[in-house]
């Protein structure tokens, strides 16, 4: 199984307020070695059995899986890899099944849960999870909102220096959460770093480690350009 994370925010289907918190439920679990987040698309390749029959089962039945980051094995075989407690809930929004029984899906997150309780393990993982409501931005919240869509203005402008080419920024919309969402998605970061984000207990909180993320990011890049012209007049 392969996996690559895209900047794709899928507005339509993305949830904030102050939504209470639902009844807890069974989940079908994808250990991989990347986070999704809400809202991104992820492109993966299924070839092993156990996965091809949740995928079916999903698609036969219009449910959801979950994506979890992997903390300790393998994504491929692994009955006790072990992974982060929060994750994403997914939905399969195209299929292509392959001539030597392997399958190409793409999903879009939908929600964030917390992993109640490891119920299987084999052949599928699966948990009772509870989904996990961002809540509703405060005034500060807000605030940070706009001074991160400035702050990845500049650091877009750093990464297309860099890079050599150009590539039209992502829109980030209006709301608070879309603004925070695709800032995180578009960081170049490791895994890790991007679910400490999905960890965040809250939107404001979400917004405030995005700007200190968005921060780092754009001091490294900043490093960079001067380290080139460095080299360059040297």
């Amino acid at each position: 199984m392969t996996a690559a994370t895209g900047p794709n925010i899928d507005r339509q289907r993305i949830k904030i307020g102050n939504d209470a918190r639902p009844e807890p439920v069974i989940l079908d679990l994808f250990p991989l070695n990347t986070v999704l987040l809400p809202g991104c698309q992820l492109p993966l390749h299924i070839f092993e059995p156990r996965y091809m029959q949740m995928t079916q089962d999903c698609l036969e039945r219009r449910r959801c899986f979950g994506i979890v980051l992997i903390t300790k094995g393998s994504e491929v075989a692994d009955h006790e890899a072990e992974f982060c407690d929060v994750g994403t809930s997914c939905e399969i929004v195209d299929c292509k099944d392959n001539s030597n029984q392997t399958r190409e899906i793409r999903v879009v997150g939908r929600q964030r849960f917390k992993v109640l309780e490891v119920l299987e393990t084999a052949p599928l993982v699966k948990a009772e999870v509870e989904l996990m409501p961002w809540g509703k931005a405060s005034p500060s919240g807000m605030a940070d909102a706009e001074r991160l869509r400035a702050g990845f203005a500049r650091y877009w402008k750093l990464v297309l220096r860099l890079k050599s080419f150009y590539r039209s920024a992502p829109p980030l919309g209006r709301d608070p959460l879309q603004v925070a969402l695709t800032v995180a998605a578009n960081l170049q970061v490791p895994a890790t770093q991007r679910q400490h984000l999905l960890n965040a207990p809250g939107i404001d909180d979400l917004l405030e480690a995005c700007l200190e993320l968005l921060g780092n990011c754009t001091r490294e890049l900043q490093n960079q350009l001067s380290n080139r012209r460095e080299q360059h007049f040297n």
